[in-house]
C-alpha cells in the first residue's frame, strides 16, 4: 500500500497520527505476512515488558492475537507502532512544556501507577482529549480502524495529565502552548465547550499533587530502568520512576525503544525514507534548516483558542 507522506510537519517532529497513517494501519488492509528477525525481536522485547495474561481491556486484542495458533505479527507491529508514535507526540509536548516552564522534569522521578486513575488526572486527560489527534484516535479505535484495537487507549495522555497535576500549571497558557505546537493537533472548540459543560465547576478545586498516581509498590525496576512487566502495559515507553542522577541516560533508553519500533515498522512496511523519517534523520534535516525549529518562522504565533473564563484557572 502507498502510505502517502508520513513526514512530521509543523515546528519539529510533528508525531501525530495523520489520516495517511490511519489509512496504513486500517485493519481491512493486509499487514505484511512475515517479519524480519529484527522486527520480531523488537516485538518480543516489548512483549517481555508487559503482563500478557492481564485482562486490561485495551490490551485484549493484542494478547488474544498473540496466543493464536497462527499469530498475525504484522498486525501486532502495526498496533505497537500506533501506540509508540502517539507517545512520541506526547513526549514532544512534555519536552515543550518543560522548556516553557510549565512542568518540572523532577516529576519523572516518581513512578506512575498506570492502572489507576484519580479525579484530577481524569479531568486533565479529558481536557487533553479536546485536541484533534487524541480525539480522532479515540473514535478510530472504537470503530476498529486500528489493528487489534477495539477500544480507546489513553495511557499516554493520562501520563501527560499526571505530570501536569504533579507540577501544577496555568491551564489557559498551557493549552495555548500545546495548541500552537500542533503536536497533538489543534484544540477543537466544540470539544472544549463540551468539556466545560461536563465540568461546570471548572478546575479551580484541582489539587497540585507532586506524587499524583504514584505506584504503592516499590520493586526494583528492570535493568534498563523500565517498569516491571506486571505494572506495565503493551508498548508503553514513556519514562517515569527514574533516578534524578541518571535521568538523561534513562530517558535516552526510553526514546530508543520508540526509535527501534519505528525503524522496524518502516522496514517491514517497505516505507521509503522520504515518506517516514526516523528521529536521527530528522535531526540531520533540522541541523540544515534551523528556521524550522521551534521559535522559527514555521511556528504558529498567531493561533489562539478562545477559552478565557473562570473555569480554567491555575491548578
Amino acid at each position: 500500500m502507498e502510505p502517502g507522506n508520513l513526514q512530521r510537519q509543523g515546528s519539529a517532529r510533528h508525531s501525530t497520527t495523520e489520516q495517511v497513517m490511519l489509512d496504513l494501519l486500517r485493519s481491512d488492509s493486509n499487514p505484511p505476512a512475515s517479519l524480519t528477525q529484527t522486527a520480531k525481536a523488537v516485538i518480543d522485547f516489548e512483549l517481555s515488558k508487559c503482563d500478557t495474561r492481564s485482562g486490561f481491556r485495551p490490551e485484549l486484542g493484542v494478547y488474544n492475537e498473540l496466543f493464536k495458533k497462527s499469530t498475525n505479527w504484522g498486525a501486532i507491529l502495526r498496533n505497537l507502532y500506533w501506540r509508540a508514535r502517539r507517545q512520541s507526540a506526547v513526549w514532544d509536548v512534555f519536552e515543550l512544556l518543560v522548556m516553557k516552564g510549565f512542568i518540572s522534569p523532577s516529576c519523572l522521578t516518581i513512578s506512575v501507577d498506570l492502572m489507576s486513575m484519580t479525579r484530577e488526572t481524569g479531568i486533565i486527560t479529558s481536557l487533553l482529549n479536546c485536541f484533534s489527534t487524541p480525539y480522532h484516535d479515540m473514535y478510530a479505535a472504537d470503530r476498529g480502524d486500528i489493528p487489534l484495537q477495539s477500544t480507546s487507549w489513553n495511557a499516554d495522555t493520562q501520563w501527560l495529565a499526571t505530570m501536569i497535576v504533579r507540577s501544577g500549571a496555568e491551564l489557559e497558557k498551557l493549552l495555548d502552548t500545546i495548541h500552537a505546537s500542533r503536536f497533538l493537533g489543534e484544540c477543537l472548540p466544540e470539544e472544549l465547550e463540551l468539556f466545560k459543560k461536563m465540568h461546570p465547576e471548572g478546575t479551580a478545586n484541582l489539587l497540585l499533587n507532586p506524587r499524583e498516581r504514584e505506584r504503592e509498590r516499590h520493586e526494583r525496576p528492570c535493568a534498563d530502568y523500565s517498569i516491571m512487566p506486571k505494572d506495565n502495559i503493551f508498548g508503553f515507553w514513556l519514562p517515569h520512576g527514574l533516578r534524578s542522577e541518571t535521568l538523561s541516560t534513562h530517558i535516552y533508553q526510553c526514546k530508543e525503544r520508540f526509535n527501534n519500533i519505528e525503524r522496524v515498522f518502516r522496514e517491514v512496511e517497505c516505507i521509503s525514507k522520504d515518506k517516514l523519517w526516523l528521529e536521527a534523520e530528522q535531526a540531520d534535516f533540522f541541523d540544515q534548516n534551523q528556521g524550522l525549529l521551534p521559535g522559527g518562522d514555521n511556528d504558529y504565533p498567531d493561533i489562539n483558542i478562545e477559552y478565557h473564563d473562570s473555569n480554567l484557572p491555575c491548578i
